[in-house]
């Protein structure tokens, strides 16, 4: 009844924002294959040059086998750094998939956990314990396999097509 209109809206939220991170996550990368020192913002317009400085400085002493006498070269060559690497380390940090494991298996607990405790509270009451374990045994899978498997591919199914509105 009412609950399965709750869960309805909330997996629709849910899936809404999945799908906005995953947009995110792709402008980020789009950003970072166009990436340039030069069209980055600086606070202070007059600090430009000594940042430009300290970046051909951190570039030669990174790579000192490069020729990178000139300070454009340093700029293109941290670019070229920034383009290749930053890309791979980001998506290292945004993880395979939406949410780790754990964060998940909390969210389903704190979700479904009172429900189960409900029911089990019946074992007070004279509810048989094979009763008591037969509603364990229905929701320990859902909140820890089957409600993480959704998560994961509704994750992944909300990163495709981004191109679609």
């Amino acid at each position: 009844g009412m609950l399965r209109v709750v869960n309805l809206i909330v997996g629709f939220i849910v899936l809404r924002s999945l799908r906005q991170w995953a947009r995110e996550k792709d402008a980020i990368e789009a950003r970072l294959q166009n990436f340039t020192v030069r069209r980055c913002t600086c606070a202070s317009e007059e600090d430009r040059p000594v940042v430009y400085r300290n970046i051909a400085a951190l570039m030669r002493a990174t790579l000192p086998d490069v020729d990178l006498t000139d300070d454009d070269n340093a700029l293109d060559a941290f670019d070229n750094l920034v383009r290749a690497d930053l890309p791979l380390a980001l998506s290292s940090s945004f993880g395979k998939t939406v949410m780790p494991y754990k964060y998940i298996a909390a969210v389903m607990t704190s979700w479904d956990g009172p429900w189960l405790l409900d029911r089990l509270a019946g074992l007070h009451n004279g509810m048989p314990i094979m009763d008591a374990m037969r509603w364990a045994l229905y929701y320990l899978p859902i909140c820890f396999s089957i409600m993480p498997l959704f998560i994961h591919a509704f994750g992944r199914i909300s990163s495709c097509f981004l191109h679609l509105r």
